[in-house]
């Protein structure tokens, strides 16, 4: 099977995975509870990004699905902690509000320039209202590899994240998808490999997104075996798949 094949192969499975998952889904918010809530809302941004990672794929625009390949995989380390140690998701929603005032006391001092819809007065009971929200001996959260290492990712950070950054921060390998010839440089991705690079994207979007989805499937008490057989699917085209290339 040729890589073109392969690729066509790979989206396929990619988007009927997305049609099982949002079938399962129950997006009725929690308004009770903020914590069930704020992890619904971690998995449902996992899903936006795993669809738009996809269908970049299917452009042929790979370089571009690195950047929120490499956003989804933080995201489901996110996901990953709350559901599995609590202070985490306090430790994330606290860092969440104190950004928020943070961004509200920006808009405030350029209200005026920024068409800013609030008065004074109005901005101070938001301000509070956050203040309350917040957990007081709670801190905020570090950066994301000590969060990679806080839930025995390390070897993800590698793999995924740090690779994926390259071209999130348009590092000079990140060029290397769209010349054929950099001077005085080797270029790493001739433009013959980046099919197999499709590839790749493919195996990691379709791998971060159903562990994700069994994670949250286990959280939220659905039938556990609709996610297990996504995630078997997913693993299952990788290896019989991009085994014939020789794909780690």
């Amino acid at each position: 099977m040729s890589t073109e094949s392969l690729i066509l192969d790979g989206l396929q499975l990619a988007r009927g995975i997305l049609l099982e998952v949002e079938k399962e889904l129950d997006n009725k918010p929690n308004p009770d509870n903020l914590y069930v809530t704020y992890v619904g809302a971690l998995f449902l941004r996992t899903k936006d990004l795993y669809s738009g990672s996809i269908e970049l794929i299917n452009f042929k625009n790979t370089a571009a699905s690195k950047v929120l390949l490499r956003t989804l995989t933080e995201t489901y380390v996110s996901l990953y902690g709350c559901i599995t140690d609590r202070s985490f998701a306090d430790q994330i929603m606290n860092t969440y509000w104190k950004q928020k005032k943070k961004q509200i006391d920006k808009f405030k001092d350029k209200q005026t320039e920024l068409g800013f819809p609030f008065t004074n007065e109005q901005i101070e009971e938001i301000k509070s209202d956050i203040e309350k929200t917040m957990f007081p001996d709670t801190s905020s959260l570090r950066n994301a590899e000590e969060n990679f290492r806080r839930f025995n990712m390390a070897p993800m950070y590698h793999q995924y994240y740090s690779y994926l950054s390259s071209y999130t921060h348009t590092d000079p390998y990140s060029l290397d998808e769209h010349v054929d010839k950099i001077e005085n440089a080797y270029v790493l991705i001739p433009h013959k490999s980046l099919n197999i690079e499709a590839l790749r994207c493919l195996q990691i979007s379709m791998s971060l997104f159903t562990t994700a989805f069994h994670n949250y499937a286990t959280f939220k008490k659905y039938d556990i075996r609709v996610a297990s057989v996504l995630h078997e699917k997913s693993e299952s085209w990788a290896k019989q798949r991009l085994g014939q290339h020789k794909m780690k």
